[in-house]
């Protein structure tokens, strides 16, 4: 049995990172470099869940429903519950669970090896929302490399309040509270900061994209 180790690398932040090991059924891996930068002013970034996988996972998709794990992701930053998915999927040859988040303007950058006919995918939340992520889905892995520039998606799992008081990033710190009613149901594209509550438009709304995810192959 042979598996991948992803190794994290941080530019402009120090951080430990947690190493998940999935089961690579195919002997051919790539080596990869990917980077994301946090490209908001001021919304950080959740902990990453980056994986590569066959075309048999989806990670998410626009007008269907969130996944569990996706939805902890996008409500809380919680990750465990979207790795347990993807290592259940029996579809994954790497999965990376991130320990840190990414700050406005700092780039962070994952080592990983990888089947290279492998799909990409990543989910990261933007804490200073309601249910708030950005990431991609099912990225063909690059024969060289490829950048792609993110914008923010709304997991539809909960209303968007705006009330620090269900918003887990600074400078609120509420954890593990939900307001259902007035959810979207569905992933859409994220309406922005609207300033309807606490949080100041002029502080906390973007312009997408909000990330880049840049990914180099180097052998």
């Amino acid at each position: 049995m042979k598996f991948a180790i992803l190794i994290p690398a941080i530019i402009g932040l120090m951080a430990s990172s947690a190493l998940a090991k999935v089961d690579a059924t195919n002997t051919e891996m790539a080596h990869y470099k990917v980077t994301i930068t946090n490209l908001t002013m001021n919304q950080g970034l959740s902990p990453a869940v980056l994986a590569t996988h066959s075309p048999a996972y989806t990670m998410f998709k626009m007008g269907e429903p969130a996944s569990p794990g996706v939805a902890l992701i996008a409500e809380d930053g919680m990750t465990s519950k979207l790795a347990e998915e993807i290592k259940n999927s029996n579809a994954a040859d790497s999965l990376f669970v991130g320990m840190k988040p990414i700050k406005p303007g700092v780039s962070m950058v994952y080592h990983i090896k990888a089947n290279p006919h492998s799909l990409f995918s990543a989910v990261t939340m933007l804490a200073t929302t309601n249910d708030g992520f950005t990431g991609v889905n099912s990225l063909p892995l690059p024969a060289y490399a490829t950048r792609i520039y993110v914008g923010a998606y709304d997991a539809g799992t909960e209303a968007n309040t705006e009330n620090c008081q269900h918003i887990p990033g600074a400078p609120c710190s509420a954890h593990n509270v939900r307001v259902r009613a007035g959810a979207e149901g569905t992933i859409q594209h994220h309406p922005g900061i609207l300033g309807v509550a606490d949080l100041s438009k002029k502080m906390f709304n973007w312009e997408n994209p909000v990330a880049m995810i840049l990914i180099q192959r180097y052998n």
